[in-house]
């Protein structure tokens, strides 16, 4: 367990050092409760300190002017950075930031909330902390309907500012969304996803069918002037040899034509012989 818990980050030794370190304190100080390091013997622990904090860090401490034995001792060695991290404070000047801190174009209410308590904490507002951040709130928001509705609560405290400037943001940001031009193509598949969705299974089936069936119908089957299939309706010649209608190929016509021809052909063929068979069996009885 004690080996999957990630050791402190390094202090950061750039920016804003009294925080920096403020931030390391806090993450040694958990890192020792979560991996039971304060149960150790102190020398485990100030060689686990000296070799999380970053080699600059580090360095510092070597140079920091402090007995020889209090270096062998974890308290002495945070007390010692902590008063070379810690400045004198101007209090003055730590409140006028604090007064003057106006939420910035882009940021969250979240985000303007945890500023201003990061910079409440060097102006020693004590129990007014709350109440004075939801004052900045009201005087430093962004939106001016916001700062108005905030203004007519008769007892507005922090929770309440925090949570009607959330739903405010909230509600911008869906009035944003449905002022966007919906494209024609989302609009198209919209339609028909709603087409899809109203027919009843097995339609399209149906309905082929049913324009199968009334397809076949409106046809004239074995047409009895050129032989094909075609639609009813049709202006169709009545003597073989003419043109035929515009769905009807002039080779259609000529086949049927052609069989026509040749059965009228082998009837006559037929009739010739039997003719034939007659005139002999009359000249035989006549002998």
């Amino acid at each position: 367990m004690e080996s999957i818990i990630p050791v402190p980050a390094a202090m950061d030794m750039k920016g804003d050092l009294p925080q920096n370190w403020a931030f390391f304190k806090g993450q040694w100080e958990n890192y020792c409760i979560a991996t039971k390091l304060n149960e150790k013997e102190e020398k485990i622990r100030v060689a686990t300190l000296l070799s999380v904090m970053g080699k600059e860090c580090f360095r510092l401490f070597q140079n920091l002017d402090m007995p020889e034995e209090n270096r062998k001792k974890e308290d002495q060695i945070k007390e010692a950075l902590e008063k070379n991290f810690e400045p004198t404070r101007n209090v003055i000047y730590e409140r006028y930031k604090f007064n003057t801190a106006d939420q910035l174009p882009n940021e969250s209410i979240d985000e303007y909330v945890t500023r201003l308590r990061h910079l409440s904490k060097s102006c020693d507002f004590g129990a007014l902390t709350d109440d004075l951040i939801c004052d900045r709130i009201v005087l430093g928001t962004k939106d001016a309907i916001l700062r108005s509705r905030l203004l007519r609560e008769p007892k507005l405290d922090l929770r309440g500012a925090i949570d009607k400037a959330r739903n405010t943001e909230a509600a911008q940001t869906q009035l944003s969304r449905m002022a966007q031009p919906v494209s024609s193509e989302s609009v198209h598949y919209s339609k028909k996803s709603r087409e899809y969705k109203t027919k009843k299974p097995g339609q399209n089936k149906h309905k082929q069918r049913e324009n199968k069936r009334g397809n076949e119908e409106n046809m004239i089957k074995g047409c009895r002037f050129c032989g094909g299939t075609h639609p009813k309706g049709r202006d169709i010649v009545r003597h073989m040899g003419q043109p035929v209608q515009t769905v009807t190929k002039r080779t259609t016509l000529q086949k049927y034509v052609n069989k026509r021809r040749g059965k009228f052909t082998k009837l006559k063929n037929m009739t010739k012989m039997i003719t034939a068979q007659m005139s002999q069996s009359i000249q035989s009885h006549i002998q």
